[in-house]
């Protein structure tokens, strides 16, 4: 299907999304912060990108979403964060990402948010 990658620090979180979109039949790999993130962009065209706003180190997600759309100019970029409202959408919108999704989220919002086109997919399938 897609090639993702998901940079996030908290490894309970990255795991949850990781099995989530494996689940779907995607490949999937994952960076703790924004430095191996643009690592891994660099060797990997990926399809998506997750991006959690908040890193660890010098390289916030913004920062991260900025340098990705350049080196990435055609993936779909997601940002995701437990603070949410207006000015943290308009921020990341201009910074690059396609879309915001507030933690926390579902499996189905998830999916839903990273792969419009998709049909509405059983809880089911989404989880396992």
């Amino acid at each position: 299907m897609s090639k993702i990658l998901i940079v996030e620090d908290d490894p309970v979180s990255q795991l949850f999304c990781q099995r989530i979109l494996k689940k779907q039949g995607n490949e999937v790999d994952t960076a703790s912060d924004g430095y191996e993130a643009i690592k891994k962009a660099k060797e990997t065209n990926y399809d998506s990108l997750l991006v959690d706003l908040v890193l660890p180190g010098m390289m916030n997600g913004i920062d991260v979403i900025k340098k990705i759309r350049s080196l990435l100019p055609n993936s779909s970029i997601i940002a995701y964060s437990g603070f949410s409202d207006t000015d943290i959408t308009e921020r990341v919108i201009q910074a690059g990402a396609d879309n915001f999704l507030a933690k926390p989220f579902k499996p189905e919002k998830l999916i839903k948010v990273m792969f419009p086109g998709r049909a509405n997919i059983p809880t089911s399938a989404l989880v396992g």
